[in-house]
């Protein structure tokens, strides 16, 4: 039996090694048995090399399905007949707009900013509501997350990412906003709504996704024809800024009714694997606190949040300043008026502000889009953090001694994991152990925060019957919380007096335990 080489050009190079392995093999064994015993041979490892290269051939699929998105291709995508039939059925995204007219005025108060806008005083109120694609929810939530969507072909991915690490125990707390911002590009928004309404649809039908399209009147009315340049823009960029000003300030005008809390996302993003739990976890430890605004992500407006009555000071800001600067440029300024005293030199301005905010590290979301909103213009830039820890940066816990029962990872160490955006990573964890934070002197605490199983180990979680203790002053030991089943711990304090607080382990772990996002709020 001869193998022909000809045969085999689809696997580089495996001819070669099957013809010398054939050859080892045929030598040891009786002549009578050569034959079909090599042609055995030849076709089991015809059938694993085949099998190989089918994997090889799905992976190269994915990463180049993966590059597509991180390029800004068109990637082709299955469709849902039947949400594409029901949207034409009924009209094309362009009569839904022209004959669209709102029976219900949602933005009551569209024309309080008629001193910045003048232009839509004497519009008609019901042409500047939101052309509703999904159903509007009445319903007030705990937060919202806002997303601006541009003519690109990003957002079905970063749905995706946030609804499939969504954790459906906040599903009555939470509601996404999904505002189309380019009303006259049709063709791109009939493919995308019927993508969203298809892909979606489940969230849609449970109330977690509103979707609508922003009124062309109201770009129509405040988009002037011509700019007078500032800080030397070309006229194309000025136009792309004050399109993005009068986007954020309708979509935060909108969206903040929704609920008690405000959270702006972009349309070119990815999410961690545990982002949902951990902003609750947060905006529930943080509930009451002096602080603006808190930071998920460093990257422009990318996991902003804000307390939705305090949203007010960045839309009167924008719509004062929207055709003079950028909308960072503007927040920038709104938190200089309300932390920097005149008397403030840059530095102490610089503390007032960086007290003002509330930073979480790792970082919750990433930039994955390379394709800007601005034609012609690329994003490179990417977020530092994401899911990574930064020993450099420090936290604001309260001065203590750390000790544990349980071995930790040479480089994860409790010091670290306490004091600064590190996690501690425990390495045996069983029945009996605990960790300690002695603070040596009485604190009035108001508020402790711990989550484990974060990455790189999300399986990596304390069970819920390991109990978070405070140790009074008499020494007695009170219970505070349990862990959940998500294996993060949150309770709040009314300004208790500990000397202490004890983690203590009441089952034997399987797997090493990652604590990480550890947060101990003092008055």
């Amino acid at each position: 039996m001869r193998l022909d080489a000809n045969k085999w050009t689809v696997f580089p190079g495996y001819y070669n090694y099957l013809h010398v392995f054939r050859a080892s093999v045929v030598k040891l064994l009786p002549r009578k048995s050569k034959r079909m015993l090599s042609a055995m041979i030849i076709f089991f490892l015809f059938v694993v090399f085949a099998v190989s290269n089918i994997f090889m051939i799905k992976r190269m699929l994915r990463l180049q399905q993966y590059q597509s998105f991180v390029n800004g291709d068109d990637i082709p995508r299955m469709r849902s007949d039947t949400a594409k039939q029901n949207l034409s059925s009924t009209m094309s995204i362009k009569e839904l707009i022209s004959k669209y007219k709102s029976d219900q005025i949602i933005l009551q108060d569209i024309g309080c900013h008629n001193g910045f806008f003048p232009q839509i005083s004497s519009a008609n109120i019901s042409k500047l509501q939101p052309i509703m694609l999904t159903p509007f929810i009445k319903e007030k939530r705990r937060l919202v997350f806002a997303i601006p969507v541009v003519s690109r072909h990003y957002i079905l991915e970063t749905m995706q990412s946030l609804f499939s690490s969504f954790c459906p125990c906040l599903r009555e707390q939470v509601l996404f906003v999904m505002m189309f911002a380019n009303p006259t590009d049709t063709e791109w928004l009939q493919n995308t709504a019927v993508d969203i309404l298809s892909y979606f649809s489940k969230e849609i039908q449970d109330g977690l996704l509103e979707a609508f399209i922003i009124p062309p009147l109201w770009h129509q009315l405040l988009l002037p024809d011509s700019f007078n340049s500032t800080f030397r823009d070309s006229n194309e960029r000025m136009l792309w800024r004050t399109k993005q000003n009068l986007d954020y300030f309708y979509l935060m005008n909108y969206a903040s009714r929704k609920a008690d809390y405000y959270m702006q996302l972009e349309d070119d993003i990815l999410a961690t694997a545990k982002y949902s739990k951990t902003i609750m976890n947060y905006i529930n430890l943080k509930e009451g606190g002096s602080w603006f605004s808190m930071l998920f992500s460093r990257l422009g407006f990318i996991g902003k949040l804000f307390r939705s009555d305090d949203v007010k000071y960045i839309t009167n800001a924008i719509a004062a300043y929207y055709k003079i600067k950028p909308v960072d440029w503007i927040f920038s300024d709104v938190e200089r008026n309300l932390f920097c005293s005149p008397e403030y030199n840059d530095g102490l301005c610089q503390e007032a502000c960086s007290a003002s905010r509330v930073t979480v590290i790792p970082a919750q979301f990433q930039h994955m889009g390379k394709s800007s909103s601005l034609n012609g213009k690329k994003q490179w830039i990417k977020e530092r953090f994401f899911n990574r820890s930064c020993r450099q940066c420090k936290r604001r816990n309260p001065f203590a001694n750390i000790t544990s029962t349980m071995p930790t990872h040479s480089s994860h160490t409790l010091e670290g994991g306490y004091y600064t955006y590190d996690f501690m990573w425990f390495t045996s964890v069983n029945k009996g152990d605990h960790l300690m934070i002695s603070f040596g002197y009485p604190l009035k605490l108001t508020g402790i925060l711990m989550v484990s199983g974060v990455d790189p180990a999300l399986h990596d979680v304390f069970s819920s019957d390991t109990q978070l203790f405070a140790v009074k002053k008499d020494k007695n030991e009170v219970l505070l919380a349990n862990f959940t089943i998500h294996g993060d711990l949150m309770t709040r304090l009314a300004g208790t007096e500990v000397i202490a607080l004890i983690l203590r382990v009441n089952s034997n772990h399987s797997t090493w335990v990652i604590l990480a996002h550890i947060e101990i709020d003092v008055e």
